[in-house]
């Protein structure tokens, strides 16, 4: 009696494993052929906004420490750095006398930073080529 009623048992088991096993199959069908069609349907087309340039970057800018910054990449140093090469070019030309205000002044930071020759050249550049000419002589 209770050999028949484990064996009943384990067919009983072996039958609803059995439908287990058969959902499974289904289910894993149902999903394969959803994501077929997923496949299928038309994409749409991501528009990914590009990356602003440089001179977006300073415009766009609210403070000086955001001017310096952008222009991190463009001199490839950091902006400290950066900063330290605007103090050497404000303290040569005497415009701290002139705008007290220069370290927190995002005008003048803008206007440095701005381009200033047909090719390009960065005012703060020329300015400091012109030190390191005046310093050479």
């Amino acid at each position: 009696m209770i050999g028949e009623f484990a064996s009943n048992r384990l067919r009983k088991f072996a039958a609803d494993l059995q439908t287990l096993i058969e959902c499974v199959q289904y289910l894993r069908l149902d999903a394969l052929e959803i994501a077929r069609e997923i496949d299928e349907l038309p994409q749409p087309e991501v528009h990914v906004p590009s990356a602003p340039t440089l001179d977006e970057r300073i415009a766009l800018a609210t403070s000086v420490t955001g001017v310096w910054k952008a222009l991190e990449a463009e001199f490839g140093v950091d902006r400290r750095t950066t900063y330290a090469r605007v103090e050497r070019v404000v303290l040569a030309n005497g415009l701290h006398t002139k705008i007290p205000d220069w370290r927190t002044n995002v005008g003048l930071a803008k206007y440095l930073a701005g381009r200033a020759t047909p090719n390009g050249e960065r005012r703060l550049t020329l300015a400091l080529r012109e030190l390191d000419q005046d310093g050479a002589a």
